[in-house]
């Protein structure tokens, strides 16, 4: 199970053909030989270091609603609201930061290691799975999420929002994660 939590750490690691794999960081770096103990030395140590981050994220909102509770006296909902947006933000991205850093593990263990093969464009590595996914499709998928999502009968008004909020942001993320491709 641990190492199924390190498929992103597996991702970076591609066989070589010869019994070892060759690193790419974040799939796009230059590609730097390692052995096989090494990746999946690598990918079990991803797998505990999503364990350990989701600790940390947790810890980290339970001390953040204790500061809150704490030293913010107001008794409005929208200062709790804000104040549940900001602890949520600021865990979030201390979270993403945390794997991003674990994520990248190999690349500073084999700094010194020559490269076999030059890095790759986003383009190479993502372009042709992206490439398939037009913006229509894209908004047609994001649009059929919220809507089912919204008529669910048991969501609240809040819910509601938030089933029609989080898949535009993650519809956004998409969209400019293949502009960016596509405009290498």
């Amino acid at each position: 199970m641990i190492d199924g939590l390190g498929f992103g750490m597996a991702l970076q690691f591609k066989p070589d053909g010869k019994g070892g794999y060759l690193y790419r960081r974040d799939q796009i770096g230059a590609a730097i030989p390692a052995t096989t103990a090494e990746r999946d030395g690598y990918v079990r140590w991803m797998g505990w270091m999503v364990v350990l981050g989701f600790f940390l994220y947790f810890g980290g909102m339970i001390g953040l609603a204790w500061l809150a509770d704490r030293f913010v006296t107001s008794d409005s909902d929208a200062v709790g609201v804000a104040g549940a947006v900001v602890m949520a933000t600021i865990t979030m991205g201390g979270l993403y930061l945390f794997l991003r850093w674990a994520s990248h593990a190999p690349a500073r263990a084999f700094a010194g290691r020559p490269e076999v093969e030059p890095g790759k464009s986003r383009k190479q590595v993502f372009g042709r799975r992206i490439g398939r996914m037009s913006y229509g499709k894209l908004f047609l998928v994001v649009a059929a999420l919220a809507g089912a999502l919204v008529f669910r009968t048991d969501f609240s008004v809040e819910q509601v929002a938030l089933a029609i909020g989080l898949p535009a942001v993650v519809g956004l993320g998409f969209a400019i994660m293949k502009w960016r491709i596509e405009a290498d």
